[in-house]
């Protein structure tokens, strides 16, 4: 199984959209929140950005659900 770490942008401007981007992946839980914890860690004053642990199955598309949008 994959676990893609998605960053997510949002400003809170009524005229902007949120921004989502593939900021790392890993093929195993455990290394996914020891990537997650680092990058939250680096980017704590950054307050318009948030990070997500997304499970990627290959053979399916990848759809953002509620809990990250």
């Amino acid at each position: 199984m994959t676990y893609l770490i998605i960053r997510k942008y949002d400003n809170g401007s009524e005229y902007c959209k949120p921004n989502y981007h593939v900021e790392t992946y890993s093929d195993n839980l455990k290394d996914a929140n020891k990537k997650l914890s680092a990058l939250m860690l680096l980017n704590e004053d950054e307050k318009h950005y948030t990070f997500s642990i997304v499970q990627y199955h290959d053979q399916d598309p990848l759809i953002l659900k509620d809990e990250v949008a």
